[in-house]
């Protein structure tokens, strides 16, 4: 009932403290005489009185402000308790910023330490055939020889194509005019010795040119003239 509330928590709390009250027997008052023809008046004892109302507080209210405060303290105690969540440690060596001196950041299209680029090797110009600069026929195609009898001996280098009459005339006609038929007892076979040369160079390059016509055009055993002829 609302008049039974308490004002406030001070209240409730004195009212807790407070001793219990217990109702003083009554004094018993002398009865007045009466007369013999009335029936004698019957006092009952302060036992079997109805108590009085107590003016504190009933043992229902008590017993809901000891369980509110139960309570109330019972979930403080839970709130403490209850597990902390753990912090998140960030590793510092995923938060560097740029800017830090221990961990700069290359640029995106250089690679730290990278080893020099080796350089391009150069290729060397392909020689230039002499021989592709003249003018034929020719009277005379090879080398000629030393005219100093000091400078003997001396090796040329011959170049042959196969034998027959029709190279014979072509190669006269298309390129050297003194190229003659010569058999080589070394190999039993006769060939036609085109021209010759004083280096083997010059004999491959003359070789080079020969081939765009006579396929078997080759360079053939170095020849050692050892004195000049008379």
């Amino acid at each position: 009932h609302p008049r039974d509330r308490f004002s406030s928590a001070r209240e409730m709390l004195d009212a807790i403290a407070a001793p219990a009250y217990t109702p003083t027997p009554a004094t018993l008052a002398s009865p007045p005489p009466v007369a013999a023809s009335q029936p004698p008046t019957t006092l009952s004892s302060p036992s079997d009185r109805p108590a009085n109302s107590s003016p504190g507080m009933g043992d229902w209210q008590k017993a809901t402000i000891i369980g509110g405060i139960i309570g109330i303290f019972t979930l403080l105690g839970l709130w403490i308790t209850r597990p902390q969540p753990e912090p998140i440690i960030s590793d510092s060596s995923e938060n560097d910023t740029p800017n830090s001196p221990a961990s700069p950041n290359p640029p995106e299209n250089e690679t730290p330490n990278s080893p020099p680029a080796p350089p391009t090797p150069q290729v060397p110009p392909q020689p230039v055939n002499p021989f592709n600069k003249s003018a034929y026929p020719k009277t005379s195609c090879g080398d000629r020889l030393p005219t100093d009898p000091y400078t003997y001996p001396v090796t040329f280098y011959p170049v042959f194509i196969y034998n027959s009459e029709l190279n014979l005339q072509r190669v006269k006609a298309m390129f050297c005019e003194d190229a003659y038929p010569r058999f080589l007892e070394n190999q039993n076979q006769q060939l036609i010795q085109v021209a010759s040369f004083s280096t083997r160079e010059r004999a491959e390059f003359f070789t080079e040119l020969l081939r765009e016509r006579f396929r078997s055009a080759a360079v053939g055993a170095p020849r050692l003239i050892e004195q000049m002829p008379e």
